[in-house]
């Protein structure tokens, strides 16, 4: 038994008292948590399914947007799983500090739902997804637009009109 949707559970979830193992690695259970308190028996509930949280891109500007994915396809043990998921249309919520987002409500397709950060301010803003009381978030730094900041000593550009009218600029950012 792989792949499936287990949440809610209040007490014993999948249950083996045969002399073979029951594997039910790879579900989602409902929590990060080890899911070992929700078997008994000879059950093999290692590794689990885990929600992530990831923005990209990570690093913006204040007029530019971020992607934010919400994944049930990672496992415990940090492997990524291809090709099987767990089923399709998980509730997913999604809320933000520094920001909004859009939409604040989505489902699962193929272990992943997606939302659109979008900064209201510089600085660390983080958005947070949340699937059946298991909440992660990501981080997004909002940095301020235009050219960066250069400590001194910076030399001032230098404008050069050559024969012709030719205009050449030639900027120094930083002497070492």
């Amino acid at each position: 038994m792989h792949f499936c949707r287990i949440y809610n559970d209040t007490g014993i979830a999948v249950y083996n008292n045969g002399v073979y193992s029951f594997d039910a690695s790879d579900n989602w259970w409902g929590s990060n948590s080890d899911p070992s308190r929700y078997t008994s028996g000879n059950v093999i509930s290692s590794p689990w399914l885990v929600l992530g949280v990831m923005a990209s891109p990570s690093t913006i500007n204040p007029t530019q947007t971020s992607t934010i994915s919400a994944n049930l396809t990672d496992n415990s043990a940090r492997n990524t799983l291809f090709g099987t998921y767990v089923p399709d249309n998980i509730p997913v919520s999604f809320s933000s500090t520094g920001g909004t987002v859009n939409p604040s409500k989505g489902s699962t397709q193929n272990g992943v739902s997606k939302t659109t950060f979008t900064p209201s301010s510089t600085g660390t803003a983080s958005v947070t997804a949340s699937v059946d009381g298991q909440s992660m978030t990501a981080p997004v730094t909002v940095i301020s637009g235009g050219l960066p900041e250069f400590p001194s000593p910076v030399i001032p550009a230098i404008l050069i009109i050559g024969l012709l009218g030719t205009v050449l600029f030639i900027r120094r950012i930083r002497e070492y």
